[in-house]
Order: structure tokens, then sequence, then C-alpha cells
């Protein structure tokens, strides 16, 4: 298995590298500085190696490592021995928060760093899970509530209240119950009240099979039942009112027996007239001595014959006049005639069908107790009105007996017997029931409290079906949504669990904070200028500046990268030996360490790599470092670290790159230095410095600086600048960008370039020999302010030279710079129509 000393070259394809590309990042030299450009390929490079590292393959970048013969090796363990920072490495490995805790003011600023990182952010993961699933627990919660709010109408809560009111009205299930109890107030409706009506499953089986489905009839058969059975309550309820334990029976019973009697036959005879019977002269004396009797009555008449019928009757008893015997005879058979006349017309038998047997007599006081006056005194008025009847038939009977030979003429209605008859066996016959009812109550006056309740309960049941029907409909709902809830709740719950056990596994993850710490106070020479305090409490790392908590925003870019360039380092020795781990054999690549920091930071940053990365170098000689940068001052930085290094004694050999167009070509620092010499030269002279030392090299080095600057970043010749299309139009200022082209031809119309081999080889510009100073020093001002539209950070990078003084600082030489180009955009302004 082969080790990072074999790597010699890297095999990547992807992202920027469309085609596969062999970049041959070491040659006998154990440090690779490589420059280029945001877009050339240092990201996709730094990514293929991670890739290849960690078995990765995110951003679908393909890469191999190649030894010297370009064979593809495998490095052994590549995890531990071969690290790359760059920024998906801050990315994954650095996060900067507010902290959460309760006691926090929003000032607090907390790191997390590489495991610790994945653990957080693992955590803020569930957490916004955890916040999601609260929201919908939440809103199916409210829904809940408003399913369980006893004022929402279709909650099963409003429902339940308006069972227990309907149980509770006026003349209903608990009035009724306290009547039946004898209590002074309605009997008290609880939850439970209605599961024990409820529980009456068997009234159900009241209710027709057919119509349990059909809605319109159901509530219609639900309620003329009520109407029934309600009335039916109220006739029990007062029979068992009436009645009670101590109560006697009533004795008293009206026997009324209806005789046979047909009205119409009864005017019939009252009509019929008897004919007189035919008697001799003599009757009709004897009769006409007694029709003065006769007005008194057959009876009168009998009275009479029963007299003379006597012995010994000599004399008439009522005129005192001797009778002869034979007188005496035939008187009394003329009055026999008489009446023998009546009765063989059979008069009395004909009327006699019409007699009524006599009403019986009532004690009314016996069925005070039952308590239904209006039935017993419907029952003695229409007894009384039968007995008037009687009488009635009774008159006319005797009236008609007594004067056969007299019609007696009345209309059928003004008998009235049956009718009277009728309403009076009907209310002996509903009096003599209430009486049989009533004696029966007070022998089994418990069980009809019995039945009572169960008739209540029965009539609560169907009164309170349709609520309670919707009730079962709101319950089924209710339950539906609570399993909702409850399923959402046990995610809340499962979350939260794993948020605690992620926090538990937090608190075991340590970070190296003193090392970290220290890297800091190295950066930046100062042991509070950033500082990370570990929270043990909390279980949070804390960010301090100045010893100050700040808010995460203002945590700059640099700060940041600072940190994470501190954990890299302690991130690598992390589990080893602390007196042998730079003994270790890497691969450590380091993309753009420094470009996000400030002048004065930059400095500390460059200092801590050449600590770290020389103690590593020494460590073992085969470690390997590759830093990328597209920061042309880190880049001479850098180089400068390593070159010191190697001046010091201890052999650090390194190579210089340029990546650009996918291809890696060395690059000679030390002429390019000479470049950067030149623009100094050049500005100096520009400001009126050192005129008289350059007044005769000044076209030359404008010229050499041009074709540097086209050959170094276009591949193009100094002349060529400006011709280009693709360069020229950089400049947006369309009269800006007319000036320079016409400047620049009169800048090159005299001679040829012979640059682009090297920097060092020029030919003198004698038409400059021909110009004032002053016109010398306006042409290095368009060059300079040519370059600095075209690459303002290339031209400052070269120009500033902070250790001169503060006058060749970035702000000062750009403040310069801008001045110079207002100057020409007036020009331009006048001169370019």
């Amino acid at each position: 298995m082969e080790t990072v000393k074999d790597i010699s070259s890297l095999k990547i394809k992807g992202a920027n590298f469309q085609e596969e590309t062999i970049l041959k990042l070491f040659d006998k030299k154990k440090v690779s500085l490589i420059y280029g450009e945001n877009g050339a390929g240092k990201s996709t490079i730094a990514r293929g190696i991670y890739n290849l590292t960690k078995k990765d393959g995110s951003h679908e970048i393909q890469a191999a490592f190649l030894d010297v013969n370009g064979n593809d090796i495998n490095v052994e363990d590549p995890s531990n021995h071969i690290f790359v920072f760059d920024e998906d490495y801050i990315q994954r490995m650095v996060g900067i928060k507010s902290s959460t805790g309760l006691n926090t003011t929003g000032l607090n600023t907390i790191v997390i760093l590489g495991e610790l990182k994945d653990v957080e952010e693992e955590i803020d993961k569930q957490k916004l899970a955890l916040n999601k699933e609260k929201v919908i627990w939440q809103q199916e919660q409210n829904k809940l509530n408003e399913l369980k709010n006893a004022e929402n109408h279709e909650s099963e809560l409003f429902i339940k209240n308006r069972i227990l009111e309907k149980l509770r009205e006026d003349g209903g299930w608990a009035d009724r119950l306290g009547k039946i109890r004898n209590n002074k107030t309605k009997s008290r409706v609880y939850d439970s009240t209605i599961n024990d009506i409820n529980s009456h499953q068997e009234f159900l089986q009241d209710m027709p099979e057919y119509i349990k489905n059909k809605n319109e009839e159901k509530n219609k058969w639900i309620y003329d039942w009520l109407q029934e059975h309600i009335e039916l309550f109220s006739s029990i309820f007062e029979l068992y009112q009436n009645t009670s334990n101590d109560a006697s029976p009533i004795s008293e019973e009206i026997n009324l027996k209806q005789d046979p009697f047909d009205e119409a036959a009864f005017v019939d005879a009252m009509m019929k007239v008897v004919e007189k019977p035919k008697i001799t002269e003599r009757d009709e004396l004897i009769l006409s001595i007694t029709a003065t009797l006769q007005k008194k009555g057959v009876d009168f008449i009998k009275n009479v014959k029963d007299d003379f019928e006597q012995d010994g009757v000599e004399r008439c008893p009522y005129c005192q006049q001797e009778i002869a015997p034979q007188r005496k005879e035939e008187l009394l058979k003329a009055i026999s005639k008489v009446l023998d006349i009546q009765t063989k017309n059979h008069i009395s038998n004909q009327l006699s069908r019409f007699r009524i047997n006599d009403i019986p007599n009532v004690e009314w006081k016996n069925f005070v107790s039952l308590n239904k006056a209006e039935l017993v005194e419907n029952c003695k008025n229409s007894l009384e009105a039968l007995k008037g009847r009687v009488l009635f038939v009774h008159d006319l009977l005797n009236k008609k007996t007594n004067n056969p030979y007299q019609s007696i003429t009345l209309k059928f209605e003004e008998v009235g017997l049956t009718a009277a008859y009728a309403s009076a066996m009907k209310n002996v016959e509903v009096l003599n029931k209430a009486v049989t009812a009533y004696n029966k109550a007070i022998n089994e006056h418990k069980d009809l409290r019995k039945k009572l309740e169960y008739l209540n309960n029965n009539i609560g049941f169907w009164e309170i079906y349709q609520l309670n029907e919707a009730k079962k409909t709101a319950n089924k709902i209710c339950s539906k949504q609570q399993g909702v809830v409850s399923e959402l709740y046990g995610k809340v719950i499962a979350i939260q669990k794993g948020i605690s056990l992620l926090e538990e596994k937090k608190k075991q993850v340590k970070i190296a904070v003193d090392e970290i710490n220290a890297s800091l106070a190295y950066i930046f020479l100062s042991a509070d200028r950033l500082k990370i305090e570990y929270d043990s409490l909390k279980n949070e790392y804390r960010i301090k500046v100045n010893q100050m908590d700040v808010k995460p925003e203002d945590v700059s870019v640099g700060e940041r990268n600072a940190i994470a360039l501190s954990y890299f380092f302690s991130d690598i020795k992390k589990e080893k030996e602390q007196k042998n781990f730079y003994q270790g054999e890497y691969l450590l690549v380091i993309d753009d360490p420094i470009s996000s920091f400030d002048k004065e930071n930059r400095i500390g940053v460059v200092s801590f790599l050449r600590q770290e990365l020389t103690k590593f170098e020494v460590g073992n000689p085969n470690t390997k470092i590759i830093i990328m940068t597209h920061d042309m001052q880190v880049f001479f930085d850098l180089y400068r670290i390593f070159d010191r290094v190697s001046k010091e004694g201890r052999k650090l050999g390194k190579e210089s790159y340029m990546l650009d167009n996918k291809v890696l070509t060395t690059f000679n620092v030390r002429k390019f230095n000479e470049y950067s010499f030149l623009l100094q030269q050049i500005y100096s002279f520009a400001k009126g410095q050192s005129c008289g030392e350059l007044n005769f090299e000044i076209g030359n080095m404008l010229r050499r600086v041009m074709e540097a600057y086209g050959t170094f970043l276009y591949k193009k010749g100094g002349a060529n600048l400006f011709n280009e299309e693709t360069i020229i139009n950089i400049i947006e200022n369309p009269k800006r960008r007319a000036f320079f082209k016409n400047f620049m031809i009169r800048l090159f119309l005299n001679g040829e370039s012979h640059f682009e081999e090297t920097v060092q080889v020029f030919n003198d510009m004698n038409f400059f020999s021909t110009l004032t100073v002053e016109k010398k020093q306006e042409y290095a001002r368009c060059v300079l302010c040519f370059l600095y539209i075209l690459n303002k950070e290339h031209i400052l990078a070269h120009l500033e030279a902070k250790e001169k003084n503060i006058e060749w600082s970035k702000g000062k030489i750009e403040e310069q710079l801008n001045e110079w180009l207002q100057n020409i955009d007036r020009i331009a302004e006048v001169s370019c129509k």
C-alpha cells in the first residue's frame, strides 16, 4: 500500500476540468505553491483530493493520485494522512450562531467545530423538524380544542350540555323524576345520568326497523311516540300521586245496567188511542155516575170497586144512598166492564215494556280519595240526567195508562233516554276503571313507582335520542382528531428524545480550546483579540472579541477563517501523541487561507502558517504541502515564507505554479518580483518622485511592464492589450475606452515587443527621449490607470509596499489612482466625441 511520499501527480475530471487532466503537483519538491485566478480550478483540485480521501462522490469530481511513473496509487489510511483546508472545510467544520440559552441577551455568539458541528447541525435540523411538527401538532391541537370547546355548537361538550339542559328542563326527565320521588325540586342531573339513560338500549326495539335509516320518518315517529307516552306517564303519575301505601281502597262501585228501550216504539205507543167499549143506556147511566170518579184515575175506580164488593155494604160509601143488592151488583158489573175493556186492550201490558229499572243511588263522598273531582262530577251529572230522563218516561207512561183514550204527541229527540244512558254508561265505566286502577295502585304502589321511573327513562331516552346521536357523531370526530393529535404529539416527543440524545452526544465531544486559543493569540498577537471560552453549564463554546460578547453577524469572515484554520491544525493532531504528531506523514492541501484577512492580520496568518507548516515539513521529510491562492500578494507572502525557511538552513523544497486554462505551469517568482519593482518605480515617477533617476529609463520601463502584464494575465503582447476586443471591452465607459485605445497606439507606435520570452529583455523607446518630464509622467499615469482598470486587485497587490510608509498603503495608492482617473475622464469627455 502506497503512502503520501509516493504521490507525484493528480488525475482529475469534473467541474472545471471537463476533460481528464493530469496535474504534476510534486517534482522532487515537497511544497507546491499554486497561483490561479478565480475559476481557474483551485477549488476543484481541493474538492477532488477531499473526495478521493473521504470516498465522497459529491460535486461529481473524479480524482486519483499518480506516482512518478503515472500509475494510480491508493494511499494507505488516507483520512488520517491527507487533510484539506478550503471553503468547504470551513462550511463543514465551523458554524457560528447565537446562543439559545434562557439567560442570553442575544449578544452571545457560539462557535461549533468539527464533529460538534455535525451534531449541532443535526440538532438544528431536528429542532427545525420539531418546530415544524409542533406547528402541525398545534394546528391539529387547536382543531381538537375547538371540538372540545363548550361554545362550539358542533362539539361533543356543547351537545352534552344541551342534553343535560334537555333533561333538566321543566317537564323533562329530572322534573318528572323529582315528582315521582315526591321531591320539592327536580332531581339532580349528572354526566353519568346520560350514560344511565342510554344504557337502556332495549328502548331502541320500540322503533320500527324500516325507519331507522329514514331521518324524516324517524323524527316523526319519535315525536308521536313521545306525545303518546308523555300522556301515559301523566295518567299513571296522577294515579300514583293519588295513592300511597297507607291509602284505603274505594269500595263503592256503580252498577248501572241499560234496559232495552226503543225510543221510536215508545213515541208510537204514546200516540196510540184505545177505542171506547159499547155499553147500554143503563151502563151509561152508571158510568155517568162514575164519570167524575174516572177523572181520578184507574186506581180510584179500583178502590170504588173494592169498596162495593165488600159484604154488608148497603149504602154507597161516597153518597150514602141506600143501594139495593141488585143495584149494587149491576154497579159492580158496570165498573168491572169498564176496567175489563182497558185490560182487554192490554194498555198496561203494552206500556210496561217501557218501564226502566231504578237508577242506583250513589254515595259520591266515597270517591273523594280518588282525587278525580271532574271525573266524579261528570259521572254524577250524567246519572242525574239519566234519572231525569227515566222520570220523564215514567210520567208519560202513567199518563197514558190512566187515559189510554187520549193521544200523547212528542218528538223523538224529546225522549233522550238512549243518549242519557250512553253518556251515563260511559262515565260510569270510566269512573269504575279509575276506581279499579286506584285500588290496584294502592295494592301495587311500590311497583307503580318503578314503572314510572322506567317509563321516565324511556321517555328521556327518546327525548335526547337525536341529541345523543349528534353527540356520538361529534365523539367520533373528536376521537379521530384526538388520534391525529396523539400521533403528532408522539412525533414531537420522539424528536425531542432524539434531540436529548444528540445533546448528550454533544457533551461527549471535546474541543481542544486551549490549543485553538493559542493559535488565535499567535495570529492576532493578543490573547484577548479573538478567543473561545467553554461554558460547561450550557456545553457551549462562546466567541469573545476583546473579552466582549459579540453578535454572530459581527464576527468577520477573517475571524471565522482564523478559527477554522486554528481548528484545522488542531484537528490534525487529534487523538495523536503530542510529542510525535508532527512526525506523521501527511499531505496538507490549503486553498486560499489568507485572502479574506486584512493586511494587519494577514501577516499573523502567514506567520502562523509558517510556524505550523515548518513543523510538519521538518517533522517528516515525506510530508507534502499544496497551497493555492488567487491573491498575488498572498502568493508572494507564502513564497517568501518558504524561501526564508530554506535560508535558515531547513531544506524545504518548493515549486511555484500558475494554474491557467486547466494547465499547471511553473512560475518564476524571482523574475515576477522584478515586475512588482518596475510598477512601483513607475508609480514613484508618476507621482513626481525619482524623476531625475528614471527620466531616461521610464519609456522602456513602461514597455516592459505592459509586456509582462499582458503575458502573465492574458498571454498577449503589450500592444495587443488594446487591440483585443475582449480585453479593451473590460473598460465599460465608451469615452474612457476610446481614450486609452488612442493613447496606447501612441505608446507602442515605435518598435516591436520582445518581452514574451522574458521580462528582462527590453528595447529602448527612443521617442520618449524627446518628451518633457511632465509628458512622461502623464504617460506613466495613463499606463498605471489602464492596468488598474483592467485588474484593480492585481495592480494594487504589486504596488502596495506598506513597509516603506503609509503613502504606499493600499488605500493611499487606490486614492491616487482614482484621482488620476478622474482627470483622464475629463480629458476623454472633451477629446472623444
